[in-house]
């Protein structure tokens, strides 16, 4: 695996998981 496919795919779970975490969010506040 090169540098570049290790960043990409780092950057990529990462905004995967932030994602998940604002839906999360955004679903607990809008019941609260």
């Amino acid at each position: 695996m090169d540098k570049n496919s290790a960043v990409a795919r780092r950057w990529f779970v990462e905004g995967r998981v932030q994602g998940v975490g604002f839906r999360w969010f955004v679903q607990k506040h809008a019941r609260a």
